[in-house]
């Protein structure tokens, strides 16, 4: 609560003896019911294998009076370091000194380094280029984004051929489900179960639906499907739906049932060549 902002940053000098403490601290963080302070401390050497408890003294007030606690002790492993001399940090011990000649025309630098050695070759190389991500990028994807395309336009293009595949493939399937919604008690039933019957022979060979008749689908049937009495029945009972529209009303035995349409279409599909 509000006796957090009265909490002051733990004394850390018990650990002055084993690290060097930073002398700068950040402003401490509340979060809820805790208060964060961050320092900055670094071992002395290798020797050091934790960071000791570090105490804060604070009210018990569970035994009326103040206390000091410790935090848990905290293990480490410290690995050995070197320190640098100036004469490592000029570069003497990594290169030998230049000549007494080459001293006199680079100065200084020249004892330590060789210019050329510290240059690299960073001319444009139209190759090494070709191979680079980013070119790769630039010079392939717009390639490999327009055989994407062309292959998209090539397998969803709408041709006549496809459009006449896909008639063909799905007429007994569609007979069948206009069929279904047929109620034989209707009036209209044989219309439309001829309408539907003429529309599968027109779907399955390409041809106008509407201007088909019973011969006209006999003599297409004729020269696809092999079962001869299959034929007969299809045309038949197509000419008793048209017959029926002009008939008036029929009697049960004359009606025809839109099931045993579609079991008729269903079977002549899977005759057909």
């Amino acid at each position: 609560g509000e006796l957090l902002r009265q909490v002051q940053m733990p004394d850390l000098q018990g650990l002055a003896e084993n690290f060097k403490i930073a002398s700068e601290q950040s402003t401490p963080k509340t979060e809820g019911n805790r208060k964060i302070f961050t320092q900055t401390i670094r071992a002395k050497n290798e020797r050091v294998k934790e960071i000791p408890g570090i105490p804060l003294s604070c009210f018990d007030v569970d035994k009326g009076r103040y206390t000091t606690i410790f935090s848990e002790p905290v293990s480490l492993k410290v690995a050995a370091t070197e320190n640098i001399t100036a004469r490592q940090a000029e570069g003497w011990d990594l290169k030998k000194p230049t000549s007494e000649i080459e001293a006199v025309r680079g100065g200084i630098a020249a004892n330590v380094y060789d210019q050329s050695e510290l240059l690299t070759d960073a001319a444009f190389s139209p190759t090494a280029a070709l191979i680079q991500p980013c070119y790769v990028v630039l010079w392939a994807g717009p390639l490999v984004l327009f055989a994407v395309l062309s292959l998209t336009r090539l397998l969803t293009s709408d041709s006549p051929e496809r459009r006449k595949a896909r008639r063909q493939a799905s007429a007994s399937r569609r007979a069948a489900s206009r069929l279904a919604r047929i109620n034989s008690r209707t009036d209209s039933a044989p219309q439309e179960m001829a309408d539907v019957m003429r529309q599968y022979i027109g779907d399955r060979f390409n041809r106008s639906a509407a201007s088909l008749t019973a011969r006209d689908c006999r003599e297409i049937l004729q020269n696809t499907c092999p079962e001869k009495e299959l034929i007969e029945r299809f045309c038949r009972v197509l000419e008793q739906c048209e017959q029926s529209r002009f008939a008036g009303t029929n009697t049960d035995d004359e009606i025809v049932d839109p099931a045993d349409v579609r079991t008729l279409v269903k079977t002549l599909e899977k005759n057909l060549k």
